[in-house]
């Protein structure tokens, strides 16, 4: 055989391998389309609901031929002038099951969390962070595992197969048609975008077309060229874009605090339940909270600064959103708080049933503590959950002086991750599985699943509080108890599943308890925060009377004074509440205004002050605060 017919038969062979992988590209992607509940709504006409399926379709042929013909187009322009069948056979279908398993692993991440694969994401994944936004259950794991065999088994004999068709020299034509339909199906998706500006449905649109990823950045570089990135994050109304990943000089605190003004310090105690949502403190579920809250302070609209664990508890530490985080983990930089209870001579006893490196609090808030143990033994959360207790009451028994203690328990966090079948709360799930989960799913066997686990944290909190009450600590003791994010089980029917990606009430309202010493029980119906209990703590138990504003954003809990918004971060991007809806603002700049349970509204447009006042305590703590 001739150099120049072997090469045609590559050429030809690396055209239709790829064109081919269209197919199984577009079949993977149909899991990305059934997290969206638009086709199902009652908001929209049955001819809008056509339309987005219809903008949809285009999409999604003209988004997975394009890649499918960017890939046969390198290993075309490889073959041309490296003609080595083996080796571009070889590389070829590497490329094509390296793309569809990533494309397998980001369908699954967006049903589960609403996000690609950016650099954010795979920032968690390489540093062990994955299990902040979902945890795998074993049999979640064999079935990924299955799925990327089959992938690896399929690519294989489909590229065998086509190469004896190519070497025999059956007829493959079309071609040209194949390109023509792939940027007909480009052009009319993109057409729908741009002309749909004037009409409601436009914001839809622009929310279908997230669920593709970089959607927007390749329809920029190919329609509009050199300003085309820009041009549709103008239609898409990108213009808040945030900074990622800063390390910018801080000004934190604005001022040396002054010296305490307290007489007697009291012990603080902090008791974190990870994804404990407002509305699983009860009787049934909860029953040693729920009796210990009757004896305490109960604050009913309270949030946490974030939907995720990173987000969370450095806003109940530092008082501060999560915008500082890297400027603060780089610098080592941990919370005044902390530094004062160094100061004023507390033992400190950390204990968190996650590792306290995953995130990196033992370089943020926890900096400051000595010998800080960042790892707990156990094989399962809800081992080292016993331990954590076991381990408090050591601390407990030891410690002389004034203490300041934060027990982190994670069994509800890792519901999905115990193999016996949990009780009381039936029928549960027995299997885990994710990624079947749609907006159409039953939640009541992953819910339940979550209210046992949830019992079974309540029980060890029930243990701590009778050690302490036996050991006559409770008459000096500050103990709060509370989340560091809730949970969701597709409450709003929008496929919101877990946390760490959406902001309805259901992710980021928690419960609070206070326990404060010689003060009557007693409900509170304001809205507080995270942000609220460092100022709290530092004025009400440390005794320091500085100006809040120099070392957080929060008020003190017993302000009853109207906040005006929250702001409450993921890992990824923020939202800004106020009283009836929230203000989403994503990484690269595109907003969505949401009622409090997540319900799109798509006719409002943004509160520019609000929006402004936002932006202004997300650098206020800076040096430079022109970012």
């Amino acid at each position: 055989m001739s150099h120049h017919s072997e090469r045609n038969k590559i050429l030809h062979w690396c055209f239709w391998f790829f064109t081919g992988n269209t197919i199984l590209f577009y079949l993977i992607s149909l899991g990305y389309f059934s997290a969206i509940s638009w086709f199902h709504s009652s908001y929209l006409s049955p001819k809008n609901i056509l339309i987005l399926k219809c903008f949809a379709a285009f999409s999604q042929i003209g988004f997975f031929g394009l890649l499918s013909l960017l890939l046969a187009s390198l290993m075309m322009i490889a073959a041309y002038w490296y003609t080595k069948r083996r080796l571009i056979l070889t590389s070829s279908i590497i490329i094509a099951i390296a793309t569809a398993i990533v494309l397998t692993i980001d369908v699954y991440t967006y049903k589960v969390s609403h996000y690609h694969l950016n650099g954010i994401i795979l920032n968690l994944i390489f540093n062990g962070l994955i299990n902040e936004v979902f945890t795998l259950s074993h049999n979640e794991l064999i079935f990924a595992l299955s799925i990327f065999l089959f992938i690896i088994i399929i690519e294989i004999l489909y590229g065998l197969a086509l190469w004896r068709a190519v070497d025999k020299n059956w007829g493959f034509v079309y071609k040209k048609w194949f390109i023509l339909l792939v940027a007909v199906c480009f052009y009319l998706s993109y057409s729908m975008l741009v002309y749909s500006q004037q009409y409601q449905l436009h914001r839809i649109l622009v929310d279908i077309s997230r669920v593709l990823p970089y959607y927007a950045n390749l329809q920029g570089l190919l329609m509009f060229g050199k300003n085309g990135i820009y041009k549709i994050n103008h239609f898409a109304e990108e213009h808040c874009l945030q900074a990622q990943g800063l390390n910018l000089p801080l000004n934190y605190p604005l001022t040396k605090l002054q010296p305490s003004s307290a007489k007697n310090n009291p012990n603080i105690l902090i008791i974190v339940i990870d994804s404990w949502r407002f509305d699983m403190l009860s009787r049934d579920i909860t029953p040693n909270l729920y009796q210990f809250a009757g004896k305490s302070w109960v604050f009913k609209n309270h949030f946490s600064g974030g939907n995720a664990t990173g987000p969370g508890i450095f806003s109940l530490l530092y008082g501060l959103p999560y915008s500082y985080w890297s400027s603060m983990e780089i610098q080592q930089r941990g919370p005044v708080f902390i530094d004062e209870l160094n100061n004023q001579g507390y033992d400190m006893g950390i204990f968190a049933s996650a590792s306290l490196s995953l995130p990196p609090f033992d370089k943020t808030v926890f900096s400051g503590v000595n010998h800080l143990q960042i790892n707990t033994q156990g094989d399962s959360p809800y081992q080292r959950d016993l331990t954590i207790t076991d381990n408090f009451k050591k601390f407990i028994s030891k410690t002389k002086k004034p203490f300041f203690s934060f027990l982190f328990y994670d069994a509800a966090h890792g519901f999905c991750s115990f193999d016996e079948d949990l009780k009381p709360f039936i029928p549960v799930v027995k299997n885990c599985d994710r990624s079947q989960l749609t907006h159409e799913s039953d939640p009541t066997p992953y819910f339940n699943r979550y209210k046992n686990a949830l019992q079974l944290v309540d029980k060890e909190i029930g243990k701590v509080i009778t050690y302490l009450d036996e050991k006559n600590l409770l008459q000096n003791t500050i103990i709060l108890i509370t989340a560091d994010h809730g949970e969701e089980f597709n409450d709003g029917a929008s496929g919101y599943w877990g946390h760490a990606n959406h902001f309805s009430d259901y992710q980021v309202k928690v419960p609070l308890i206070v326990h404060w010493p010689k003060q009557s029980p007693k409900e509170f119906m304001h809205t507080t925060s995270h942000y609220d209990v460092v100022p709290t703590l530092m004025k009400q138990g440390l005794g320091f009377n500085n100006f809040l504003a120099h070392y957080s954003i929060g008020s003190e809990l017993l302000d009853t004074t109207r906040r005006p918004y929250l702001i409450i971060n993921s890992y990824v991007d923020f939202a800004v509440i106020t009283n009836n809806r929230r203000t989403r603002i994503l990484s690269n700049g595109n907003y969505i205004i949401e009622t409090n349970m997540g319900e799109t509204l798509f006719t409002e447009k943004l509160d520019i002050p609000i929006i402004h006042q936002a932006y202004e305590d997300l650098r206020r703590f800076y040096q430079n605060q022109n970012i």
